[in-house]
């Protein structure tokens, strides 16, 4: 069957039109089963990475809204002692004034300190919304780094499919044009077709050769590391007289000599004569069969 494909893919080019649509769809099977184990690995990575972002978001989300409920009680907590605080140096503040006054007349009251109770609260709200801020940043980049990674796998699906789909495309556009030009064997031969130096022209080269009025033929000797001696030669030589002997030692001639009546009077040479060439006839004739 290779034989018959051969031949039919060196002589007719409809046959070896089919003969590289079959080559080319074993081609693109390979690619579309390449693609389906790149599509089931990659995509079920993709998957865990997808689910295990949003795992983390619904983690980090619990998170900032903690922290965001936090840094509300903070500011609730802020805004009321900022009011009290208000209310408290307002009266303070009174107090001076009239103790500023009654000091006009010789009394002394003293002046009395206004308060800071937001100060540190102020401090704590701004530490809480810049650790809020920092995390939330942090979050988002883990969180993109498992969504790039995520689209790694899912680029290397598309691109797997993309592979088949412009291969195809190639193989149909072609296809024409390499059966036109394809490969053969007998175009090497006749010397029409120069490959030398690849690595098919290197392989052709060691099994053809120069049949010796400038066309090629198939290599019948021995390379140059692969020698026979003399005495080799001769022990081939002798074991096949050998077997020669013992066969023709195996025939038994069926020898029959007829002639005329015998008698006294008869020329001896003459039936000796007449004897010799009937032995070496029935003698070919025995060996012949």
């Amino acid at each position: 069957m290779i034989g018959i494909l051969l031949y039919f893919w060196e002589t007719n080019d409809e046959v070896a039109y089919g003969i590289q649509v079959a080559i080319d769809a074993l081609k693109l099977s390979w690619l579309i089963l390449k693609a389906i184990v790149i599509t089931v690995i990659h995509g079920i990575i993709a998957i865990a990475l997808e689910l295990w972002a949003n795992i983390l978001k619904a983690f980090y989300g619990i998170e900032e809204g903690i922290d965001l409920l936090k840094i509300g009680f903070t500011n609730l907590k802020l805004h009321i002692m900022q009011i009290c605080e208000n209310i408290v140096n307002s009266v303070i503040r009174m107090y001076n004034r009239v103790a500023d006054i009654l000091g006009n007349f010789g009394i002394n009251l003293g002046h009395a300190e206004e308060v800071d109770w937001t100060s540190d609260l102020e401090n704590d709200l701004q530490n809480q919304i810049a650790d809020y801020a920092k995390s939330k940043v942090e979050h988002e980049e883990a969180i993109n780094s498992i969504l790039e990674e995520e689209q790694k796998h899912t680029d290397k699906i598309a691109e797997a499919w993309s592979d088949v789909w412009n291969t195809a495309g190639e193989m149909n556009a072609t296809r024409a044009d390499r059966v036109a030009n394809r490969f053969k064997i007998s175009d090497y031969v006749n010397g029409n077709l120069d490959i030398t130096g690849s690595g098919l022209g290197n392989t052709l080269d060691s099994i053809i050769g120069s049949d010796g009025s400038g066309g090629k033929a198939l290599k019948t000797t021995t390379n140059d590391d692969l020698s026979i001696s003399d005495e080799d030669l001769q022990f081939l030589l002798d074991i096949a007289t050998r077997d020669y002997k013992l066969n023709y030692q195996q025939v038994t001639p069926s020898i029959t000599l007829t002639f005329g009546d015998v008698h006294e009077t008869a020329d001896v040479d003459g039936v000796l004569e007449a004897v010799a060439t009937q032995l070496e006839e029935i003698y070919d004739g025995n060996l012949s069969t």
